[in-house]
């Protein structure tokens, strides 16, 4: 049974309903600034876009000025070392020790006086060259070894070809 006493009631503060509400529109404010949504309507444009039309914006790939395209990174060329060895009676270099992939270098053989090319190996392997020569097409670190041979006998100190 109602009894219609109003002390049974219970009442909320108007001062209560007016914190409650200034809360409510604080978070809500947070929220659309975290969402961008006030960042938009207080930014001075006056142009109004969808949601679809913002989503099909920002699909479209944007186009960058070549100018400030970022240019493409070079691949690095491997280089590789070129080492030249000589055995006594005579020298041997190569005009530069370091060259790109698919470079070549110039052999310079020079024998001492009395002395001539004996044999000319690349990586271990006897190449037919009987002088300076162009080491064309590198792809690896190369090793050049050349051998000198005396040109004067043993018997009479003289060279082999004058008897």
């Amino acid at each position: 049974m109602a009894t219609g006493n109003k002390k049974d009631e219970t009442k909320i503060s108007p001062y209560f309903i007016a914190i409650a509400a200034g809360l409510l529109i604080i978070l809500l404010a947070v929220l659309l600034v975290m969402s961008g949504v006030l960042d938009h309507a207080f930014s001075g444009n006056s142009t109004e876009e969808s949601p679809a039309a913002e989503t099909a914006a920002s699909a479209a790939p944007s186009e960058v000025p070549e100018s400030t395209a970022p240019s493409p990174t070079p691949t690095e060329t491997p280089t590789y070392q070129i080492y030249v060895t000589a055995g006594g009676g005579g020298d041997a270099y190569a005009t530069t020790n370091t060259v790109k992939d698919g470079e070549s270098d110039h052999i310079t053989v020079i024998p001492d006086v009395g002395y001539a090319v004996g044999s000319i190996s690349i990586n271990g392997i006897p190449s037919g060259y009987s002088g300076s020569f162009d080491l064309t097409e590198i792809h690896m670190d190369t090793v050049i070894h050349i051998e000198f041979v005396s040109m004067q006998t043993e018997e009479t100190g003289t060279p082999e070809n004058e008897e």
